[in-house]
């Protein structure tokens, strides 16, 4: 079987959004979210490394955030793993 024909394993979600080809691509592992009167202010960074700074508007950042729940909670579900906090791992990892 082809490796792109690979059958989908139903058990993992599965989220597919078109994307011109040309746009980057980012990996972070850590973020701070700031306020302004108009717009979140989401700063990215990688091993502590600044990396971006991303201004969304209020409506797009709710519908952002809300997205990304319903993502986490889908695989929650699906595969009986609950995904911790950053401040829950550092916590389970002090005791």
């Amino acid at each position: 079987m082809d490796e792109d024909k690979k059958p989908v394993d139903p058990k993992i979600p599965t989220r597919q959004i078109a994307i011109p080809i040309d746009v980057n691509s980012y990996y972070i592992n850590g973020a701070s979210v700031g306020l302004t009167p108009t717009e979140i202010q989401l700063n990215t960074a990688v091993n502590g490394r600044p990396t971006s700074k991303v201004l969304i508007p209020f409506p797009v950042a709710k519908s952002i955030a809300l997205g990304i729940l319903e993502a986490i909670k889908d695989y929650e579900n699906k595969t009986s793993v609950k995904v911790l906090e950053v401040n829950e791992i550092g916590t389970s990892l002090q005791k």
